[in-house]
């Protein structure tokens, strides 16, 4: 497993429950369909993008928890807050270090967010999407979203950094099904 790989982080979680990665197809941003370029191909957290489609705060509903050293890796999902409608599931590895200790705190907790944080905490952040692309909602990506049958979903892999490059963290994020716009 290399950093560089498209579904890095969440190859983590699928090697600690000894499951075969879903195989991806890459996917140039301009040709996502609707709705999911929209929420996936832009420069913001993924956490107000999806408060502003769902009309709700998101808030996170954790799966797994990993330490690799100062690192947290956390599995999840998003939600919205007033209904529990899944919007997201993923995977992101957050660098504790680069946070002040109260603010590392919250993020242990695991209740809220990173993109949440970022903005409560009014933490400047550069994000940089890398990768995106179509996978196949195998039984782990159903389970997290609660959705039954098959079907291509949607996601990218995004860095958050800060203004001098300091990568904050890595994530995986992959939505979940969308009426068309």
């Amino acid at each position: 497993m290399t950093v560089s790989e498209p579904l890095y982080p969440l190859t983590v979680f699928y090697a600690q429950s000894q499951l075969p990665l879903p195989a991806i197809e890459n996917v140039d941003g301009d040709n996502l369909p609707q709705p999911y370029r929209r929420l996936l191909v832009h420069d913001a957290d993924m956490t107000s993008t999806l408060e502003k489609q769902y009309s709700q705060p998101i808030v996170l509903k954790p799966l797994m928890r990993h330490r690799d050293g100062e690192a947290l890796m956390r599995q999840v999902v998003l939600v919205g807050e007033r209904d529990g409608r899944p919007a997201e599931f993923g995977a992101i590895r957050i660098e504790l270090p680069l946070f002040d200790p109260p603010v590392q705190d919250v993020i242990r907790a695991c209740r809220m967010p990173l993109g949440s944080i970022l903005h409560k905490y009014a933490i400047e952040y550069v994000s940089r999407p890398s990768h995106f692309f179509s996978v196949p909602a195998d039984e782990t990506i159903r389970r997290g979203l609660g959705m039954q049958g098959e079907m291509a979903l949607y996601g990218r892999r995004n860095t958050l950094s800060t203004s001098a490059g300091k990568v904050l963290a890595v994530v995986v994020e992959i939505l979940a099904p969308c009426e068309n716009d």
